[in-house]
């Protein structure tokens, strides 16, 4: 198969169709803005195809995702595996240790080397066939006492909700002794984005004139990801999520999208996965692939990831 690459720090998007949020010049600000992070486009102009590398700094190292926050999906076609992999032997424009490339599993296979780790994606894969009649006696029962509670949900409409957001999340990220891998400029970025461009709702429950529970949903391509969600830890009795992700599913299904994909979870955390699938989702290991783009300092950034998960598990014995 025969493909010309072009790799650069200032290309374009025209390899996107319709409405693909995730390589749009709407989402990359929001990472720039929000994340700090940096663009490397690659492009296969033999086919019109290309992926849009995210650079993230993490200490001194700097790692590529191929696709972010979901690997190249079949929304836009992207590189073929071949061009994939003599893309990494490219001389890329910024300076990257390591790329990583975490694909759907509910996207095309991909034959490559053994992957470094594995997650769990839960996604209800029959979105235009979903209805929530069909779900089990238990979450029938739980989605219509969410509904009879009586909570208002509406779009975000100020920035400031921004660091609101941001609370809700860091607040449930601790409770399950995760780490906040996202800022509150971020969140901030976001909830601008929301307010400019349908493809991506953040829908909030008031209560007291604060935000008493969210959940954030994009459209990219006919595929709804939903990217994060949190409530107020008072509330949690009175099924607020439960109320916020029904109304995230009935839109997502109004917009025509095919898929509701509710993203990847640790495999560990088996209470979040079993709550993604009772709403008919269905799970399958994701693969993240790492490649070396810089051997010493790849392996350096490996090292000090090994040390670090080590001294975490030795403090928490300790606790």
């Amino acid at each position: 198969m025969s493909f010309s690459l072009s790799v650069s720090s200032d290309g374009d998007l025209n390899f996107a169709k319709g409405n693909d949020l995730f390589n749009s010049q709407a989402w990359l600000d929001v990472l720039s803005k929000g994340l700090g992070a940096r663009p490397i486009y690659v492009m296969d102009s033999s086919r019109e195809t290309g992926l849009v590398i995210i650079v993230f700094a993490k200490g001194p190292f700097r790692i590529g995702y191929a696709g972010f926050p979901i690997g190249q999906s079949a929304e836009s076609e992207g590189l073929s595996e071949a061009a994939f992999l003599q893309m990494l032997k490219a001389r890329f424009p910024l300076d990257i240790h390591l790329l990583r490339f975490c694909p759907s599993a509910f996207d095309r296979p991909w034959d490559f080397p053994p992957p470094v780790s594995t997650v769990t994606e839960t996604a209800i894969v029959d979105l235009q066939g979903w209805q929530v009649e069909r779900l089990t006696k238990r979450v029938r029962r739980d989605v219509y006492r969410a509904l009879r509670q009586g909570f208002a949900c509406e779009d975000v409409s100020y920035i400031e909700q921004g660091q609101q957001l941001y609370g809700l999340y860091r607040t449930t990220v601790n409770l399950r002794g995760g780490v906040a891998r996202y800022s509150l400029k971020y969140f901030q970025a976001l909830t601008g984005l929301a307010m400019e461009d349908r493809r991506l709702r953040i829908f909030v429950s008031m209560k007291d004139d604060k935000v008493a529970g969210f959940i954030a949903v994009a459209l990219s391509g006919k595929t709804a990801y939903y990217l994060h969600g949190a409530t107020d830890r008072k509330l949690a009795g009175l099924e607020l999520g439960d109320f916020l992700v029904f109304q995230a599913i009935e839109w997502a299904k109004s917009c025509g999208a095919d898929r509701f994909n509710m993203m990847a979870s640790p495999a560990h955390q088996t209470g979040l996965i079993r709550y993604k699938e009772k709403w008919g989702g269905i799970s399958r290991p994701q693969a993240t692939y790492e490649f070396p783009i810089r051997t010493i300092p790849f392996y350096a950034f490996k090292i000090a990831n090994w040390a670090y998960a080590y001294g975490n598990s030795v403090f928490r014995s300790f606790k």
